[in-house]
């Protein structure tokens, strides 16, 4: 078996890898992406000091780099394996975590040297064949407060030479409400909900908010994605008389 990463080819059964895949839930059990993690060891041999240093060099490069494909081979040398990571599907690349050259025998840098690398990738999950997470709306809040019951107003006037006296100053009183949320979308900014009670909203104090997203990726051979799109609204509402109504739950 062999090991490409990049341009660079590891020698025939020169590497191991373990392989593990995390998968990236959300807290209301929607799956947007995974994490591979892969963990090679292995062993240059040369035929001497120098040509052994030249393979340390290209090993370096070939796992500095962030973009390129990362895959195992068939005996063959040609023949791609499932055991494969394409560089151009990832957020941000495929990263080195760890390089290290743990080997402390005598003989080492001579005609061999051992090795371990740590990899990571990060992968988006693809709707329907386009961008990753497609719509998907990965949380969503929303609340409705009211305010007053629409009874009588009552005011307490100070009298010159009497105790406080209570007056009834209306018969009836408005009954305000407000309608506010937030909603994250992965890929793009979700339209935020009609109001409750058109009829009611009092349209100088309808607001809307559209948050920048995060930026995922370091832009170095794997795509620099946004995710994470945020949206939030608030409606007020003023009515003459009691009006009901319920927040939206799910999406």
């Amino acid at each position: 078996m062999f090991l490409r990463r990049g341009n660079f080819t590891h020698d025939a059964n020169d590497a191991t890898v373990r392989r593990r895949i995390v998968p990236t839930w959300t807290d209301d059990g929607i799956l947007i992406g995974s994490k591979e993690f892969w963990g090679i060891r292995g062993r240059l041999l040369a035929d001497d000091a120098t040509a052994l240093s030249a393979k340390v060099v290209l090993l370096k490069a070939a796992y500095a780099a962030t973009g390129g494909d990362i895959v195992l081979l068939q005996n063959d040398g040609t023949t791609e394996t499932d055991f494969k990571i394409t560089g151009n599907k990832t957020i941000g690349g495929i990263r080195a975590t760890r390089l290290e050259f743990p080997s402390e025998m005598g003989a080492s840098w001579t005609t061999f040297l051992d090795y371990e690398i740590d990899i990571v990738a990060t992968l988006g999950v693809t709707v329907g064949g386009g961008t990753p997470g497609g719509g998907t709306i990965i949380s969503w809040t929303e609340s409705i407060s009211f305010r007053g019951t629409g009874g009588p107003r009552f005011a307490v006037r100070e009298c010159r030479n009497a105790i406080p006296q209570v007056q009834q100053v209306s018969k009836s009183t408005p009954i305000y409400a407000n309608q506010r949320g937030v909603a994250v979308g992965l890929s793009d900014w979700p339209d935020p909900p009609r109001a409750v009670w058109p009829q009611h909203e009092i349209d100088a104090d309808h607001e809307e908010a559209y948050t920048g997203a995060d930026a995922v990726g370091s832009g170095q051979g794997g795509a620099t994605r946004e995710r994470e799109f945020r949206t939030s609204w608030s409606y007020k509402f003023k009515a003459s008389q009691p009006i009901r109504g319920k927040p939206r739950v799910g999406f």
